[in-house]
């Protein structure tokens, strides 16, 4: 369900969809400013082996943002803050972890967002 819901929420915002799938509940402030703290995203990693060939690749979330836009807050929409308020019903509801877009009981990856987006298209 979450996959569904980070497509609008993608337009809504204008973030990433790699900075999508490793936001965290506590990037939002609900309180203040209605705003998300965008710090981190998931990236692709893969490893010299050694005979000289690559490891398969893996998704990591890391501490870190593109360069160029870097940390920094996105205000939310009223759609923006709907969205985010069915994703944390359903999380709670099916018990999922500190991501706010999660699978089952593992993070979303970009690739299976951009699988889900190019099956809205």
């Amino acid at each position: 369900m979450s996959a569904s819901l980070a497509i609008p929420f993608a337009f809504q915002t204008g973030l990433r969809i790699s900075e999508i799938v490793a936001l965290k509940w506590s990037d939002i402030n609900e309180e203040k400013e209605y705003c998300i703290h965008v710090q981190r995203m998931e990236t692709k990693e893969f490893e010299k082996l050694p005979d000289g060939s690559w490891s398969k690749e893996k998704s990591v979330i890391i501490e870190r943002t593109k360069p160029y836009a870097g940390n920094r807050n996105v205000y939310l929409t009223t759609t923006a803050r709907k969205i985010l308020n069915q994703v944390k019903t359903h999380n709670t509801e099916t018990g999922y972890g500190n991501y706010c877009f999660n699978r089952k009981s593992a993070i979303q990856t970009a690739q299976t967002m951009e699988k889900a987006l190019a099956h809205t298209v």
